[in-house]
């Protein structure tokens, strides 16, 4: 028996040690939460970095993010995508949502709506509830999966039911997707008025893409009175945050003359 204390005590030691070094990397990653929440992005990013090479997931989730939007270190999309599937793969649901969103959005190089199809699936798993909307979309178009339109309708019900929680709480997203389910009819009984209402809660939250929505609904006088200068009132909104579609909307109604109106009123 007394031959086996050196084993035990190198067991018992490399026990705490790997102990330590997890309590470590926690730490870092705590820290670095704690300097994003005060604005001490560098700091924060900093301490992401530290914590991520160590396979942190939560760290890697962080970094993306950082990657992704130039906070507190230079923006790098390729250096967002790497983190976002390592956090992916470490389980994290939010980054397998987002790395399902970069092959939806052909950011990554190499197509694969299966791939795409999984990591969506992973995440709604994970609680993503923005997932199933998406797992229905793909169903109802078999991209990624066989064609379904059973299993859309009823995945579509389930992301209508779910987005509703997060709408009534006050979530734009979640808002201006349950906003696009009504007025498709998606999920939902297709109900205009009721989109128009979603919408708009979205888009006085400043949510771009609901304040573009609000704006196609009163050019086409859906759910709302028709309306050219409200139209052009919330495409300028939304085109001065950056949404392209409604910058493109903008300038088709200012020459067709339909916003000649709403441009003099500085709506």
């Amino acid at each position: 028996m007394g031959a086996n204390k050196p084993f035990r005590k190198s067991i018992a030691l490399g026990l705490m040690l790997g102990g330590l070094s997890w309590s470590c990397h926690a730490d870092l990653y705590e820290d670095g939460l704690i300097a994003y929440a005060s604005g001490e992005h560098a700091l924060a990013a900093s301490n992401f970095i530290d914590a991520a090479k160590t396979g942190h997931a939560g760290a890697e989730h962080m970094l993306a993010r950082l990657f992704s939007e130039g906070i507190g270190i230079k923006s790098d999309a390729t250096e967002a995508q790497k983190w976002t599937r390592k956090a992916a793969e470490g389980g994290i649901a939010l980054a397998q949502y987002n790395l399902a969103e970069m092959y939806l959005n052909g950011e990554v190089a190499t197509a694969d709506d299966a791939a795409m199809y999984r990591w969506y699936e992973k995440s709604a798993q994970g609680g993503v509830v923005m997932s199933y909307y998406r797992l229905g979309q793909l169903l109802e178009q078999g991209r990624g999966v066989a064609k379904d339109a059973a299993q859309a309708k009823y995945i579509f019900g389930v992301a209508a039911a779910e987005l509703d929680v997060f709408a009534q709480k006050g979530d734009p997203r979640s808002q201006n997707t349950l906003a696009s389910m009504f007025e498709t009819g998606k999920g939902v009984a297709q109900n205009y008025a009721k989109a128009a209402q979603w919408y708009r809660q979205a888009a006085n939250q400043g949510f771009a893409e609901a304040q573009f929505n609000v704006g196609r609904m009163f050019a086409a006088g859906n759910g709302v009175d028709k309306n050219d200068v409200e139209a052009m009132s919330w495409f300028r909104r939304a085109a001065q945050q950056g949404y392209s579609k409604a910058k493109v909307l903008l300038d088709a109604m200012v020459k067709d003359g339909r916003g000649s109106v709403a441009m003099v009123t500085g709506r």
